[in-house]
């Protein structure tokens, strides 16, 4: 993609995309023919065609709720960069559906937390936001989202220019950014009284009679 014409990005995207969607309904095939088969002792086959008839009712509806909450077990980020070397992000998630993402993407446990944090910035303009202010965002992301259990704290930054010459961000690097996000503390408010105002119920309009006698 990086060496083909830039008018072409959206048909190399697209092929990309249907590519893996392909390989994850592969895959998502092989786990429902694995839990059918330790579960049931039959192929997945067999029990399309003849579960309703050889199950009791309910357990064939448990077998096909718990085939329609299987996932792939693993989320996927491919990073990448067209002939105008824009990065491009495409995103794989637990479904197996398939996202070509705009400016930025997570995953992992804690990618809820760390999204609301990346959606607030309106500079993700390649053009204009400055590498300073990406990592600074995307460490803000990724510090709050480790207010998740599940998330640690090992963190580490990796920059990719033009697709070709990667960098690392120095241990001095790091701290001053970590300096300017932690630790992060609530400020201390003072509620005053007039902050509150009393409702008070809307007096009913008088019933007025049009009728003229």
């Amino acid at each position: 993609m990086r060496e083909s014409n830039p008018a072409d990005t959206d048909l190399h995207i697209d092929a990309l995309l249907e590519g893996l969607r392909a390989a994850c309904r592969n895959v998502k095939r092989k786990l429902v023919n694995h839990f059918v088969s330790m579960t049931l002792n039959m192929d997945f086959e067999e029990f399309s065609k003849h579960g309703r008839e050889w199950l009791r009712e309910s357990h064939y509806d448990d077998v096909w709720h718990e085939i329609r909450h299987l996932n792939l077990g693993a989320e996927l980020l491919i990073a990448l960069f067209d002939a105008e070397q824009y990065g491009q992000i495409v995103r794989v998630d637990l479904s197996g559906e398939v996202h070509w993402e705009n400016d930025y993407s997570t995953i992992g446990t804690g990618s809820d937390i760390a999204q609301a944090f990346l959606c607030q910035n309106e500079m993700y303009d390649p053009d204009t936001i400055t590498l300073g202010a990406c990592i600074y965002e995307l460490l803000r992301a990724k510090f709050a989202a480790e207010r998740s259990r599940d998330v640690g704290t090992g963190t580490s930054v990796d920059i990719i220019v033009g697709g070709a010459q990667k960098y690392s961000i120095s241990d001095k690097g790091f701290k001053y950014f970590e300096n300017k996000l932690r630790p992060y503390k609530i400020p201390k408010i003072t509620f005053a009284e007039d902050f509150l105002e009393e409702d008070i119920p809307a007096k009913p309009e008088p019933n007025v009679d049009n009728d003229v006698s």
